[in-house]
């Protein structure tokens, strides 16, 4: 960490790329900038040396465990992943291109960084662009990534996230990035009897609060209903009821979806 001239907050270096913590942007010379600087290639240097013979060998092993390690602690500011990474698309391709090679536990760091952070995300789109930050490869790597998770990490993630209750998770669905995450995460075999009953019911419980208003969750839902095994669908069921039994009203697209959702919901308790 460091402070910059000017800068009212630290800036973390990230092997290729700088990111400041308050502005989400970058300081080149006197000039601001939103963006990611370019810095000494740290990454590309792993890359070649991830080409080359040596790499197989165990001095080879060490020396790319060792970058490794290394560029998960540049990432890094005040002990996880800032927003300010999450927010940058030079940020996300960083991650993306980092995932598969960090170690599980790694890869779970990051991944609750982003579930603990959803109100700081940026949701709107920057100047310039019609969406908020997006990188192809960064939403296909959070898709996949939970379901490699060793076991007891995933909960951790859900409850990460019902924390920020319904309002900060509708907002947040609107990245490519999170929805991603949360189909990767209910799409996890075994996910319902890893969490619990307590942990899977409340997560629903706060989602659908936020479906009635955002279709996004109905969507979501239906995605990932063809992996529910039998005690997922048993929480689901549940969840669906009691969210049924409330007088709150919907949103016209949100009561079609939800209907839309049930019916589907029961044919797969039904096979």
């Amino acid at each position: 960490q460091r402070r910059q001239p000017g800068r009212a907050g630290p800036a973390v270096k990230v092997g290729l790329f700088v990111v400041a913590g308050v502005e989400h942007g970058v300081h080149r010379g006197d000039r601001r900038h939103r963006g990611v600087r370019l810095e000494p290639p740290l990454l590309v240097d792993l890359r070649v040396h991830l080409s080359s013979p040596h790499a197989a060998s165990p001095a080879g092993q060490q020396q790319r465990n060792a970058a490794l390690e290394r560029l998960f602690n540049l990432v890094q500011l005040d002990g996880r992943v800032p927003a300010a990474l999450f927010n940058a698309p030079k940020g996300l391709k960083l991650l993306s291109a980092l995932l598969p090679l960090w170690p599980p536990q790694a890869v779970h760091a990051v991944l609750l960084a982003l579930a603990q952070q959803l109100p700081g995300l940026a949701t709107t789109p920057a100047p310039g662009t019609t969406a908020p930050p997006s990188v192809e490869s960064f939403n296909e790597a959070l898709a996949s990534s939970p379901k490699a998770l060793p076991p007891g990490l995933a909960p951790a993630l859900l409850e990460a996230v019902s924390a920020h209750g319904a309002a900060a998770i509708e907002k947040a669905l609107a990245r490519a990035d999170v929805r991603s995450l949360l189909l990767g995460l209910l799409c996890r075999p075994g996910l319902a009897t890893e969490a619990g009953p307590a942990a899977m019911g409340g997560f629903y419980a706060v989602l659908m609060i936020a479906g009635r208003t955002s279709a996004v969750v109905w969507a979501l839902l239906d995605a990932a209903l063809p992996s529910a095994d039998a005690p997922h669908v048993a929480v689901l069921r549940a969840a669906l009821a009691g969210a049924a039994a409330g007088d709150a009203a919907l949103a016209a697209d949100c009561t079609a979806a939800s209907a839309k959702f049930a019916e589907a919901l029961a044919l797969r308790a039904a096979a």
